[in-house]
């Protein structure tokens, strides 16, 4: 209280009561976070109004699914931006790395600068993670998100939330408040948590086994890659792209799902899935080897890990050798 009533401000936002100096406008609000994120986008010019801005939240797949989906876009020469763990990029640039924009999802007034620089750039798009911590210290809070995509659930990040209960329904927010109604929802069949989730906005599912909107028929999984013929409701056709695994699949997936609601042809949607390189750190092909096959995983999870060595187990005839640290 006695530093704000030295500080020479135009306004305070606060919750409850401060001191100031005469003639200092207060405004007093029950959640200062949730105003901070108001204000920011007010001052960047409420940039998600006119930019689509796609949201993926989930345990595993998030970084994947905007990487895909990022180079599913440049494909197809839709010029977009992207905001995650791997850094944030315009039209494929990285933007410079700093302390405040390393978070998945930045506080919100860097967020709100972000996505204005990314409108001003001419991006037709943007795609981010959007993490539990991110929903739960409301940085999104001001953002009405055209597509929103829960990839799944599983233990994680149990230092910030009080249980699982508590994680779930900070992430399912995204949908029950953020997601605008004339948007849609991109929900993981195969995954309760994520299938069971209320949303203002239609929903379609996505599979990799089984009966969804948009699903995977007579896959094949090798070291070489992944085929499938995939059913959508924009029609259907072959996928084939070198990234390996079923979890690379249901990410294919999450991304054929979100490339549709922005307005993405099938055609061009698959095309680009097939020129995809490896995504850095995710089962990542390390050169050489002499005759063994090297990869590099980001997996830190139980479910994650479990995913990449269940999926190296069925494709990989011989020994695998794991080191985890």
């Amino acid at each position: 209280a006695r530093v704000l009533a030295d500080l020479d401000v135009a306004a305070v936002i606060a919750e409850g009561t401060v001191m100031v100096k005469p003639g200092v406008t207060v405004i007093e609000v029950p959640d200062c976070r949730a105003a901070l994120a108001v204000v920011a986008a007010a001052l960047h010019g409420d940039p998600a109004q006119t930019m689509p801005v796609v949201g993926v939240t989930g345990t595993n797949g998030k970084t994947t699914t905007c990487w895909m989906l990022e180079r599913v876009l440049l494909h197809a020469d839709w010029r977009c931006g992207i905001l995650g763990t791997n850094g944030h990029r315009i039209d494929g640039t990285p933007l410079p790395d700093g302390p405040l924009t390393r978070y998945t999802t930045p506080e919100a007034p860097i967020l709100q600068a972000i996505l204005a620089q990314m409108k001003d750039a001419g991006c037709r798009v943007a795609a981010m993670e959007v993490s539990s911590i991110g929903l739960a210290l409301r940085r999104s809070d001001a953002l009405p998100f055209s597509v929103g995509v829960f990839t799944n659930l599983s233990r994680d990040h149990l230092d910030f939330h009080a249980d699982m209960a508590d994680y779930l329904a900070v992430k399912r927010r995204l949908f029950s408040e953020l997601l605008r109604e004339d948007g849609r929802a991109i929900l993981n069949a195969d995954d309760p948590a994520a299938a069971e989730t209320p949303s203002r906005a239609p929903v379609w599912t996505f599979s990799s086994t089984g009966p969804a909107d948009i699903a995977a028929h007579g896959a094949r999984f090798t070291l070489n890659g992944i085929t499938a013929e995939v059913t959508t409701p924009m029609g259907s056709g072959p996928l084939s792209m070198s990234m390996i695994g079923s979890h690379n699949l249901e990410n294919a997936l999450a991304v054929v799902g979100a490339a549709l609601a922005l307005g993405l042809s099938l055609p061009a949607i698959l095309s680009g899935l097939a020129t995809l390189p490896c995504v850095p750190g995710r089962l990542e092909r390390v050169p050489g080897g002499d005759g063994i096959c090297v990869l590099v995983d980001y997996a830190h999870t139980p479910d994650a890990l479990r995913r990449v060595l269940s999926t190296l187990r069925t494709i990989t005839p011989g020994r695998i050798h794991t080191v985890f640290g």
